[in-house]
């Protein structure tokens, strides 16, 4: 649309690639080029290799009804960097791809972003001549059972959208001020099988920064029963973001994503109401 700002959303694929069935439709009719990013050699950040299966991109196609994906393809995996630094640097190369002459949007692919549009639109209001560092809030699922979502009690914020930058830093966080809205994606970081948890903490970027193995049975040993006992329990941080859990019911992601005003309200009101006010009048999104 003339006098729009291109919107590029950026989604690095991997191991956990069957996410992106989900998480492309939330995005794509308010993107304008969506660029999935795959190491040619099917390797992740620790230089393990796993299966990208030709079905895979046979899916894609009959997603893309308006031509608007692209495919990236190359060696994303350098032995002498960490994984996390390896992480840091596709995503770099992956915005060099795209070009800078819009917003990048970087949504992983167990990121379920709710209400994109209305995002998009909040991003045309910002000045696209200054640097933009533009952060939403993350609603990270823990695990899941047969009848819902056990849902961390905090609301974190995460660097999502970003303009006239020269690379990132870190992952998707950069040297600028962030512009902080209440915006909000489903990190469906944990809620997976226990085979798959396995495979992500054993391949992501904080793979060495505490010790998976025991925090993995931890996870294991969470049920209905004794889920009110997690207190504090993040990996990393003290533990101290990660303060409690609510158990949502719902089906399935779909299910979750309907629910979503009502469980980020309780997250909210429930542990900081004097933010929650504020929040509630003066950031973007709160009542997306």
């Amino acid at each position: 649309m003339k006098g729009k700002i291109p919107i590029k959303v950026v989604m690095l694929v991997s191991y956990d690639y069957k996410y992106v069935y989900d998480t492309l439709p939330l995005l794509y009719n308010n993107a304008d080029i969506i660029c999935l990013s795959i190491d040619k050699n099917r390797q992740t950040w620790s230089g393990n290799y796993y299966e990208l299966p030709d079905s895979f991109f046979e899916r894609i196609k009959e997603l893309d009804s308006d031509n608007k994906i692209q495919i990236y393809e190359d060696c994303f995996y350098d032995s002498s960097l960490s994984p996390m630094q390896n992480d840091t640097r596709q995503r770099n190369m992956t915005r060099d791809y795209v070009g800078k002459d819009g917003w990048c949007v970087q949504i992983d692919s167990d990121e379920y972003f709710y209400d994109f549009e209305a995002f998009t639109e909040y991003l045309q209001t910002l000045d696209p001549q200054k640097p933009h560092n533009v952060y939403i809030k993350w609603i990270n699922t823990f695990k899941q059972d047969e009848d819902g979502f056990f849902v961390i009690n905090s609301l974190e914020k995460a660097a999502v959208a970003v303009i006239n930058i020269e690379k990132y830093k870190a992952a998707r966080t950069v040297k600028l001020k962030r512009t902080r809205t209440y915006f909000t994606v489903v990190h469906h970081s944990w809620a997976r099988s226990s085979q798959e948890l396995e495979q992500k903490l054993t391949n992501w970027s904080h793979k060495d920064d505490f010790d998976t193995g025991l925090y993995f049975q931890k996870w294991q040993k969470l049920n209905v029963e004794n889920y009110r006992e997690y207190k504090n329990f993040h990996p990393m941080r003290s533990g101290k973001d990660w303060k409690s859990l609510s158990y949502i019911q719902a089906r399935d992601i779909r299910e979750l994503m309907a629910k979503i005003p009502e469980v980020k309200r309780k997250i909210m009101f429930k542990h900081n109401f004097l933010k929650s006010i504020f929040a509630l009048f003066f950031r973007p999104g709160f009542y997306k």
